[in-house]
């Protein structure tokens, strides 16, 4: 099945994940993720809150155990781009994005920019 942009409601916590996002189990590698994409013709482009949120929402998070993202609208890297999921990771939350490859090839370069060494495992 082939993962579509849909209308996205996010929990009051600020937190969602696309319905058809897949298990992959617990253990799969960031590789798994991106080879699982690639062959339905989507790249995987991560915003982190951290590196994107604003810095008072960013600060209660980290410092103050805030969990509620809600006010956080993360960074599209493009137009043609939907979300896959806003989740939380042991590095803090991030926004997963999915981009049609077609339309990768002029990039904003967010991903890049977003903790370049870092992948979401």
């Amino acid at each position: 099945m082939t993962i579509k942009a849909i209308q996205v409601q996010r929990d009051l916590e600020g937190y969602w994940t696309h319905p058809d996002f897949p298990d992959l189990g617990e253990n799969a590698t960031w590789d798994e993720f991106k080879a699982h994409f690639t062959a339905q013709g989507l790249s995987l482009d991560v915003v982190w809150f951290e590196n994107d949120a604003p810095e008072a929402l960013v600060d209660a998070f980290f410092e103050d155990g805030e969990t509620n993202i809600a006010s956080w609208e993360p960074s599209k890297p493009m137009d043609e781009a939907f979300l896959l999921s806003i989740h939380d990771t042991e590095e803090g939350p991030l926004c997963l994005w999915a981009v049609p490859m077609e339309q990768n090839s002029g990039s904003s370069g967010i991903q890049a920019a977003s903790k370049a060494a870092e992948t979401p495992d």
